[in-house]
C-alpha cells in the first residue's frame, strides 16, 4: 500500500535541548481541519508524527524525542507546558510538562 504524504518537513533554526534540529510541518493535502499549505508546529522528525491519519501538531507546539502523536489526536499549544526562552515559566500558568518531549516555546 502506498501512503500519500500529508506533510513535509521545512528546515528551521530551532533545536531540541539535546541539540538536534527541529523541522516545521507544512501540510501537503487537506485532512481533518488542516488545509494544504497550512504550517504546523515543530517536530524532530517523521518518527514523531505519522504520515497517515488525521493527527497533527499545530503551530506553537513542539514534539521531539520519543514524543508521538497518534491518529486523530491533535497536539495544540494549550496542552503543553509553556516556557520562556530562558527556561522559566510565566506566572499563573500550569507547571505540568509531559516527559515524552513536548515543549512550548
Amino acid at each position: 500500500m502506498v501512503v500519500v504524504k500529508k506533510y513535509e518537513l521545512l528546515p528551521t533554526t530551532r533545536y531540541t535541548p539535546e541539540g538536534k534540529p527541529l523541522w516545521q510541518l507544512r501540510a501537503l493535502r487537506d485532512f481533518a481541519r488542516v488545509k494544504a499549505g497550512d504550517l504546523g508546529g515543530l517536530v524532530e522528525g517523521e518518527h514523531n508524527l505519522p504520515q497517515q491519519g488525521d493527527a497533527w501538531v499545530y503551530p506553537g507546539a513542539t514534539l521531539y524525542g520519543d514524543g508521538y502523536v497518534s491518529d486523530g489526536t491533535p497536539l495544540i499549544p494549550v496542552a503543553v507546558r509553556p516556557t520562556r526562552p530562558n527556561g522559566t515559566r510565566p506566572p499563573g500558568r500550569p507547571s505540568y510538562r509531559p516527559r515524552s518531549g513536548f515543549v512550548w516555546r
